[in-house]
């Protein structure tokens, strides 16, 4: 009697417990889907998987590729209707929710300044969807842009975030954790000016063309004389498929030969470019053309309204390259529209070459800690021989981040930097002295000890 009720007390045990365990198929990992409570790359690579897990297995092949540079230059301004060239998934496949997490990831990457970034992609897409309205033909709209991703997001390989269609491509690459590259990126608006779309008013471009406008404005007769070009520009000279053209030759007038207040108009231009990053990725990017903006060029071309066909303006440094220029329309006959371009003469693609991402070796500048010991707070004392892109993080002996990093743009010469330990227990700990010049990324690493 005993035994039978054992093997009954027994058995009902065992049915309960398998009723609290789910089949095996849904106990596979997935990727955390509370992605706002992290930043910078860490937020890419979640939000990256996040929507990967939305996928089918046939959909994630079209989506997550190996990097290679061939595809890497598969963008255009086309409809994919008239260049079918570009990889990965089609948005007009995408369920409904598979769309929100691309979106998602793609706001992460682009950034939230007012008519510019995501604002701006949105409204490219709308456009779009206008001109399908009008009867440009089932090449236009939303759903006809792509999304592909170069290599797998992680934060130590190599990988892009490729997403293009009519008017609008995004190729940010990221290597070790950072992004190394924001170009080639196309903006272009048809229609050109304000428009409504299902009840949402949108004005995309108009920012950069008031920039543009704004920099000629400003110009003296001399200024004028220098800086307008008689060459006529049909188009952008460097579209798709002209990667790697860059002119030999500087056309126009050299910035560091403006006033302060045109040095900010030329400033406040290429920022309607880089503010279609996220903010940690438009300071990496955006020092650098900062500290060459002295020997940036600008030229234009036509009437300098940049409303009048024909209208051309560029921006030619050491490393930014950005063309306006104002053409015909296509669906809107009636109507002239910009196409736009920017490029990096040293970071295309990947803000350095292919074969040598972005170089990392040591510093071999001066990097002094003191007092170290330290009992409240450490001064950092750094001398650099061009201006660079610097970072001083703090990690305990596990590699964890004990500070928020300190990022900085610095000129070439000798810079002190207070460290705040107050907070920080007694220990050892790691100070890691990150500098990013147009030649690569230099690190070195000291031991600090709080007392």
């Amino acid at each position: 009697m005993k035994v039978k009720l054992l093997l009954s007390i027994l058995s009902i045990s065992i049915l309960g417990l398998m009723a609290f365990i789910k089949p095996e198929k849904d106990l596979k990992p997935k990727p955390p889907t509370d992605c706002e409570t992290l930043t910078g790359i860490n937020k890419i690579i979640c939000l990256a998987d996040a929507f990967k897990a939305t996928l089918s297995a046939s959909q994630l092949a079209t989506v997550q590729l190996s990097y290679s540079l061939t595809d890497a230059a598969k963008w255009s301004n086309l409809p994919q209707s008239l260049s079918k060239n570009r990889v990965g998934i089609q948005f007009g496949t995408l369920n409904a929710t598979q769309l929100a997490a691309a979106k998602d990831l793609l706001k992460a990457i682009t950034g939230t300044a007012a008519n510019e970034g995501f604002a701006e992609l949105n409204a490219l897409l709308a456009a779009d969807d206008y001109l399908n309205g009008l009867g440009g033909g089932s090449g236009y709209g939303a759903g006809n842009y792509y999304m592909a991703f170069l290599g797998t997001p992680s934060t130590t390989d190599l990988f892009e975030i490729q997403f293009g269609g009519h008017h609008h491509t995004v190729s940010n690459t990221y290597y070790n954790g950072k992004i190394i590259g924001a170009t080639p990126a196309f903006r272009a608006a048809e229609p050109s000016g304000t428009f409504t779309q299902s009840g949402t008013t949108y004005q995309p471009i108009l920012q950069e063309k008031a920039a543009f406008a704004a920099i000629i404005a400003s110009f003296s007769s001399a200024d004028a004389a220098i800086a307008k070009s008689s060459m006529t520009f049909n188009d952008i000279v460097l579209g798709p498929g002209k990667d790697n053209q860059f002119t030999t030759t500087k056309l126009g007038i050299k910035v560091g030969n403006l006033t302060a207040a045109q040095k900010t108009l030329v400033l406040n231009a290429i920022k309607t470019y880089t503010n279609d990053l996220n903010a940690d990725d438009e300071a990496l990017i955006l020092g650098r053309y900062q500290a060459e903006l002295d020997e940036t060029y600008v030229v234009y071309s036509g009437t300098g309204t940049m409303e009048t066909k024909g209208d051309y303006f560029r921006i030619d440094g050491p490393s930014v390259w950005i063309e306006y220029n104002t053409q015909g329309g296509i669906i809107i006959k009636s109507e002239n529209h910009p196409h736009s371009v920017w490029r990096d003469r040293k970071g295309d693609y990947d803000y350095g070459k292919t074969t040598s991402i972005n170089p990392i070796s040591s510093f071999e500048g001066k990097f002094n800690i003191f007092p170290n010991p330290v009992v409240d707070n450490s001064t950092i004392e750094l001398s650099l021989d061009q201006p660079a892109f610097v970072t001083i993080s703090l990690t305990d002996m596990n590699g964890r981040k004990l500070i928020t990093d300190l990022k900085n743009n610095f000129s070439n010469g000798n810079h002190q930097v207070t460290l705040n330990t107050n907070s920080l227990p007694s220990g050892s700990y790691n100070c890691t002295l990150e500098v990013k010049t147009n030649e690569g990324i230099k690190v070195k690493t000291k031991k600090l000890t709080k007392i």
